[in-house]
């Protein structure tokens, strides 16, 4: 079973990344309306074009999800969806107010990186899950009196271990997620304001219609969270086995003594 857990874990890691990498140079947003038109997205290509910040576009449709860049096509197709480099040339992160304030596009950008703090926080459950154990069993080595000194210490450095490590792996992740998180911690008034925000997020990208793009992009998502969710099972299964074998073990020797 702790084989199994390993293995799903790692499949797990190995869809994350490939989630994240997707999502890591672009972003994606929904035109508020019944979207625009063919010639629309051409003029709104070329004013793009033509500013400073030089802003490349993709408009492609919502329902087929075929990404185009605005060629000809039969059909007359209405572009719902518009896809836009992360960062623009300054290094700043396009956003819905930017497309507002230099394109007049109005516009709802769809939040992916809510999706890979999710599936972050997933993973993390595994390593916490076993550093949380680990500090369990380490007890009887910080509260049995005649227990050699060494051991004593060892059972201290696991569990400040694992805290030291899972500090240091939120703190690393606070580049990544910090933009999710308010900025004042106290503030319980801005954290019920994250939430809603987040929700709404979440909201969005669930009701919006999922086109091929979509689907190739969520899958891997789903993949992993289902993946580190099941490797988090098979672990606490594999745990408490262990700790039954333990607590067996030293009933035996209690009786053979």
């Amino acid at each position: 079973m702790l084989i199994a857990s390993c293995a799903c874990f790692c499949a797990s890691v190995f869809f994350y990344l490939a989630f994240t990498g997707a999502c890591a140079n672009a972003s994606t947003f929904v035109l508020r309306g019944a979207g625009i038109a063919q010639s629309e997205a051409q003029a709104i290509c070329e004013q793009a074009a033509s500013t400073c910040d030089s802003y490349s576009l993709v408009f492609w449709p919502q329902m087929d999800g075929s990404a185009s860049r605005n060629e000809a096509d039969t059909g007359n197709p209405v572009y719902t969806r518009l896809t836009t480099a992360k960062l623009d040339k300054d290094g700043f992160p396009i956003t819905a107010d930017t497309l507002l304030s230099t394109l007049s596009i109005e516009c709802d950008q769809l939040e992916y990186g809510l999706l890979s703090l999710a599936s972050f926080l997933a993973l993390l459950a595994y390593p916490l899950a076993f550093g949380v154990f680990a500090s369990i069993r380490c007890r009887r080595f910080r509260t049995r009196e005649t227990m050699p000194v060494p051991l004593t210490l060892f059972g201290f450095t696991v569990p400040a271990l694992v805290a030291v490590a899972a500090t240091a792996t939120f703190a690393s992740s606070l580049p990544e997620f910090g933009r999710y998180l308010p900025s004042v911690w106290s503030d319980f008034s801005a954290w019920a304001s994250a939430a809603e925000a987040a929700s709404d997020s979440v909201a969005l990208i669930a009701s919006t219609a999922k086109g091929a793009t979509d689907l190739r992009l969520l899958f891997p998502w789903i993949c992993s969270v289902a993946l580190a969710a099941g490797s988090t099972v098979l672990a606490a299964g594999a745990m408490r086995g262990c700790a039954r074998w333990d607590s067996g073990g030293a009933a035996h020797a209690r009786k053979d003594g």
